[in-house]
């Protein structure tokens, strides 16, 4: 019974991990940092790009954080505390250690100043409008930025301590496509760039 409640919570975060946050984290990437070594200002290239960059921030500001919130019923705090306590009851293949759930709880601990920045952002501006950034929305970026090297870093804690529950259970892990995601919205704003910059005949 513990191996089933265990692998399907597993096999839930490994989903939304590899399929909903890496993916966009890797569109975030491009569209709100590398999309500007070009000398053209984005925004006049396509101005839905600012709608994009802005759906991005939104998402990833929930997506990102509900993973960290250990308010929550389902968080990675949780996941690694639940799997520690039942180590013993769980089939691995090849089983976690005590050093493998404390180098885990150091790797949370570490990012623990990003996800109290991006709970901030979330409770004062995404969730509900706080007097100080109702009127001046963009006061929030300078005085609680969040960068694409919050969100990397952030993505990145959850995509090893899942690898490491991963293979421990099957002695295999997911392939990260977040290079893929990068690659494909390169190309599509390469696209834009194109016909932006196609002289009138």
């Amino acid at each position: 019974m513990v191996t089933e409640e265990y692998t399907k919570y597993l096999k839930r975060l490994q989903k939304i991990v590899s399929m909903e946050v890496v993916p966009k984290t890797a569109m975030f990437d491009y569209f709100t940092s590398d999309i500007y070594k070009y000398d053209e200002d984005p925004l006049k290239v396509e101005p839905l790009v600012w709608y994009i960059q802005s759906a991005l921030l939104s998402d990833l500001t929930f997506s990102i954080f509900r993973l960290f919130d250990d308010k929550s019923d389902k968080n990675l705090y949780h996941f690694v505390r639940f799997s520690r306590e039942n180590a013993n009851k769980i089939e691995w293949k090849s089983p976690l250690t005590a050093d493998d759930f404390k180098e885990q709880q150091t790797m949370l601990k570490s990012i623990h100043d990003r996800k109290d920045k991006l709970r901030r952002r979330r409770n004062m501006y995404f969730a509900h409008y706080s007097e100080d950034y109702f009127f001046e929305p963009e006061k929030i970026q300078k005085e609680l930025p969040f960068t694409r090297e919050d969100a990397i870093a952030l993505v990145r804690v959850a995509q090893q301590i899942i690898g490491k529950h991963s293979y421990a259970l099957s002695n295999s892990s997911a392939i990260s496509i977040d290079g893929f995601v990068y690659a494909a919205s390169e190309k599509l704003y390469e696209k834009l760039r194109s016909s932006y910059n196609q002289p009138i005949a």
